[in-house]
């Protein structure tokens, strides 16, 4: 095993098939240190969900089981990228609402969003639920992540795991 791949292993934290993932997007960070590939995804959900609620469904399904949750990037004294894990979490900060007049508007906002620059100081991580005037009974979940969290299909696995209840290290991918 060479030096780099323990250096990898030893900076990323152990858990389920998700490691696959984390090990991955570690390397990318690795390699271009401030990295700035987005990944979105919309998800309408069925019913409505009071913002407190989805906090604590974030909490306790995404930044419980998903160690990138509750961390930052942080540069050693080297200039080299770690992962570093958070004593607590400001999910009140990092999942927010936001009231639009129309389902018409959700693409600007979901492109104004992909395109702000990530703040590296705070999680690489936004969840948004959206309403809307038009449609109140038809809220959105919006989940804006950088890459070095989450790929495509991890980001399905983790929505699954908080709205179904589902054990996203036991799903396979699509």
């Amino acid at each position: 095993r060479s030096a780099v791949m323990q250096r990898l292993e030893d900076a990323v934290p152990n858990g389920g098939r998700l490691d696959f993932m984390a090990h991955a997007m570690h390397t990318l960070g690795t390699i271009e240190p401030r990295y700035e590939s987005t990944v979105v995804a919309t998800a309408t959900l069925a019913r409505p969900i009071e913002l407190g609620d989805l906090r604590q469904r974030v909490r306790a399904d995404l930044c419980a089981r998903f160690w990138p949750f509750r961390c930052v990037v942080d540069m050693d004294a080297k200039g080299a990228p770690r992962w570093r894990e958070l004593a607590a979490v400001d999910v009140e900060a990092l999942v927010t609402s936001v009231s639009l007049p129309t389902t018409h508007v959700l693409p600007n906002f979901v492109g104004d969003s992909f395109a702000e620059p990530w703040d590296w100081s705070r999680p690489l991580w936004r969840m948004v639920l959206v309403t809307f005037a038009d449609a109140p009974s038809r809220p959105v979940v919006f989940v804006r992540m950088n890459h070095l969290v989450s790929d495509g299909v991890t980001m399905l696995k983790m929505f699954l795991c908080t709205f179904d209840g589902a054990d996203a290290n036991a799903l396979d991918p699509p």
